[in-house]
């Protein structure tokens, strides 16, 4: 992995700024998602949802007579795979690694004697299952507190890839390549960065996915945008001995095939495509992109190969220019404009958005600013035991803060720069606690519809772990929905109610519309796959005759004993039926209809 910020280069800075005030003294101035999203029916969906179900809940065996048919062939397969790219998480707390699809040796779904089961092979307890699902969740909450609801989606990858490039300590560890060491603890390799990287993406709505080169010994990510898959390696934005908790580079964040090579010495073309991947990806048929997301000649890229601190805020990435102003775009660099420009003699070391305000270095002092006036306030000026002894005169005894990084507790702590290299400060200040917004991921929705009988989940976003175990999730009316601690809402019946949740003393409310109505099938025996325990009330169903050795089906009843064959359309009612039997002689033969 490559280092972009070596002893030269803070020389070749320090150099500069001693140049500038040799002016200044002499009386002069001068300032210079994949699987490609297949066509789903309602009740491949529906299956998928079942699937997914059984993933997060770590069961062992489940019952899918009703979905025998779709279960199937190669539409089962592909319907398999998309609740396992959906769930990349509950995977990841089974210890899956997703590469390959090692997935499809876990989980399966047979029929056997008649009976569909979903089956999956269990490596570790159930309750150690639900503890390390738990905390994937709440690393992955941490991850998209990054994530503001008005980033487009190129936006969020590069707030993701911020994240973990700043978070993570490039190591071996126990569990480092699953991606749950990343998340959980904050280390890990190629392979479990791409991974912790792809979940998030696709909690997101992104397509991604993790390519694996055997050959070169490396995995890395490509994102979809737009109908375009860009490559993504987020080990070489991962800094290391002095330059761990920063972005060292960009310089493989959303790029083309070309500078992809560049930035991988030894690559060849073929390698691009690599061995395996976590999606089943046809690589060579899939439309990759040739050129970069970020162009080479938008300043804002050059910008940020000399100095990698950038932060979003309402619509716009603010970054250090190379003529020391502080300037805001978008990502791709168009419509820069100067929002900051310090005066003459002062130099921007860093850059760091805090609780909505503005933290800077501009010499050797740490400074704050409104988004408004734009006027710095001095929080800390260079510790005197941070000046070398060794250093004799004014000239020489310079000293600036190249860079400072804040912890999610509010403390920074900063790096000096003089002509004796990079070292870090004798002193942290406090900035204060994090304060959190409290968004969650269907804030966008006005309201969230589901079907009588479908789970789904609620995840926050905004929080860090405090606030995680802190947010309460309760129901206006759990008979129409209810919710668990963990965010899983079950559409009993149909109807309206809220949802809320109180983050921070927030509290956060979400109208929740319940179409449809369910079926539960009682003294069953096999029930025919068209049997369905979801409808929507669209359309009038006729009910199928299920099967039970040794009787004859005589037919379906309610609970008040009268006999049903037809429910009509329009039926918003949930529904009990029981199967009533005869028995027969052993040489008689049941068929279902």
């Amino acid at each position: 992995m490559k280092e972009r910020r070596g002893l030269s280069r803070e020389l070749k800075r320090a150099g500069s700024i001693l140049f500038l005030l040799c002016f200044i003294l002499a009386g002069s101035l001068f300032f210079t998602k994949d699987v490609d999203a297949a066509t789903f029916s309602d009740t491949q969906k529906e299956y998928i949802n079942v699937l997914s179900k059984f993933m997060i809940e770590g069961t062992v065996s489940g019952n899918l007579d009703v979905y025998r048919t779709v279960s199937q062939g190669k539409s089962g397969k592909k319907c398999m795979e998309a609740a396992a790219i959906s769930n990349r998480a509950a995977l990841m707390a089974e210890g899956i690694d997703f590469l390959d699809s090692n997935w499809s040796q876990y989980y399966a779904v047979e029929t056997r004697d008649g009976a569909t089961t979903f089956n999956s092979t269990k490596l570790i307890s159930r309750s150690k299952f639900r503890r390390r699902y738990k905390k994937i969740i709440r690393g992955l909450d941490e991850a998209l507190s990054t994530v503001d609801s008005s980033m487009s989606q190129a936006d969020k990858a590069m707030a993701v890839y911020i994240y973990f490039a700043e978070n993570t300590t490039y190591k071996e560890s126990k569990d480092a390549h699953t991606g749950y060491d990343v998340l959980v603890s904050h280390v890990g390799v190629c392979d479990g960065l791409a991974n912790a990287y792809a979940l998030a993406m696709n909690t997101l709505g992104i397509p991604c996915a993790v390519i694996s080169n055997y050959s070169k010994n490396h995995s890395w990510n490509i994102v979809k945008l737009n109908g375009i898959w860009y490559f993504v390696d987020l080990t070489n934005g991962v800094g290391v001995g002095k330059h761990e908790g920063m972005v060292v580079t960009y310089d493989s964040f959303l790029v083309g095939k070309n500078t992809f090579l560049k930035t991988h010495p030894g690559y060849k073309k073929k390698d691009l495509y690599g061995q395996g991947n976590s999606n089943n990806l046809k690589m060579r048929k899939i439309k990759l992109a040739s050129s970069d997301y970020i162009k080479n000649s938008k300043e804002m890229k050059q910008a940020l190969e000399n100095k990698t601190c950038t932060f979003y805020h309402k619509g716009y990435w603010y970054w250090i220019s190379q003529d020391n102003y502080l300037k805001k775009s978008n990502l791709r660099g168009n419509k820069a404009v100067v929002f900051y420009a310090p005066r003459s003699g002062n130099y921007i070391g860093w850059i760091r958005q805090y609780n909505n305000r503005i933290i800077l270095s501009l010499n050797s002092g740490i400074y704050r600013m409104s988004f408004l006036n734009k006027y710095p306030v001095l929080l800390k000026k260079v510790d005197n035991r941070d000046k070398n002894a060794e250093t004799k005169g004014a000239l020489w005894s310079l000293i600036y803060i190249g860079r400072f990084i804040v912890n999610k507790n509010g403390w920074l702590s900063y790096y000096t720069t003089d002509f004796h290299g990079v070292r870090r400060g004798n002193v942290k200040i406090f900035l204060g606690r994090a304060q959190q917004s409290g968004q969650l991921t269907k804030s966008g929705r006005k309201i969230i519809q589901l079907q009588a009988g479908q789970i789904k989940q609620l995840a926050t976003i905004h929080m860090h772990d405090r606030g995680l175990r802190t947010a309460g999730w309760t129901s206006a009316n759990p008979s129409i929905v209810s919710i668990d601690n963990n965010g899983y809402m079950k559409a009993k019946r149909s109807g309206k109610t809220y949802i809320s949740t109180r983050i921070n003393g927030r509290k956060r409310a979400f109208r929740v519309k319940v179409s449809g109505y369910t079926i539960t099938y009682k003294n069953v025996g096999i029930n025919s796959s068209k049997n369905r325990e979801r409808l929507s009330g669209k359309r009038a169903v006729t009910l199928r005759s299920p099967r039970k050795k040794g009787y004859t089906f005589v037919g379906w009843y309610d609970s008040s004993g009268k006999n049903v064959t037809v429910i009509p359309k329009g039926n918003t009612k949930n529904l009990i039926l029981h199967a009533k039997w005869d028995k027969t002689s052993s040489k008689d033969s049941v068929k279902a209809k």
